[in-house]
């Protein structure tokens, strides 16, 4: 599979090559060159590089449903380490230790969803690394809008599992998103619970309406090789 890879790459070096190659055929025409050889050469490469990208096409038209798992579980890895990087930024802001330590048991498990997902796509062929940008949060929430936002990750986490189950019909591929699935709607359930549970509080302490947010912890050095 690393030649399939390697191929791919290939046909990306080669898109770029044709953009490049019309580029100069375009200021030939624009500069008024007059010089028949150099045109002739452009078209010759042009077609040199039609014939090496069709070869190119079938060799990636046969592996396509390999791209499109690993196109899959690499956006759904960014998807839980977005949770877990916020989770561990949770944690150190809240100053309930009850919910840290239930923040910190769904930690473990999504930080699990990660290490599945990661060996899958390595079992693919693939190369398990996400590029995760912060979004912009306000200085404060409360613990009702913190759990909140929270919850509003694991249902997007949920939902595109959801859809995977619907497009990849493979056995092994089916029984990894189903457990996934299935533990993605335990951890709303709780959340839910937690959320309930604050709701019901008539005053919430200032601590807990004025939470101090603090930029999620991104892991050291070595954490998760597929982030660095």
């Amino acid at each position: 599979m690393q030649f399939t890879f390697a191929v791919k790459k290939l046909d990306d070096r080669l898109n770029r090559t044709f953009s490049s190659l019309e580029s100069c055929k375009e200021l030939y025409e624009k500069e008024g060159i007059n010089e028949p050889e150099m045109l002739e050469s452009f078209d010759k490469i042009g077609k040199d590089l039609s014939v090496l990208k069709k070869s190119i096409a079938e060799i990636l038209a046969a592996n396509e449903r390999q791209f499109d798992m690993i196109e899959f579980l690499t956006e759904a890895l960014k998807l839980e380490y977005q949770i877990t990087a916020e989770l561990q930024s949770y944690i150190r802001v809240i100053p309930d230790q009850g919910l840290c330590k239930e923040l910190n048991k769904l930690l473990l498990e999504e930080t699990k969803h990660e290490e599945v997902l990661a060996s899958q796509i390595r079992n693919l062929g693939g190369d398990p690394q996400v590029h995760y940008k912060i979004e912009p949060k306000p200085a404060e929430m409360s613990i009702i809008d913190l759990l909140s936002r929270h919850r509003q990750m694991d249902m997007k986490t949920k939902k595109h599992y959801d859809v995977g189950l619907s497009r990849f019909k493979e056995p092994e591929f089916q029984w990894i998103l189903s457990k996934l699935t299935v533990e993605e709607a335990e951890h709303l359930k709780k959340i839910d619970v937690l959320i309930g549970k604050y709701q019901e509080e008539e005053v919430l302490s200032d601590e807990l309406k004025n939470i101090k947010w603090v930029d999620p912890y991104m892991g050291t050095p070595g954490d998760r090789s597929w982030v660095e």
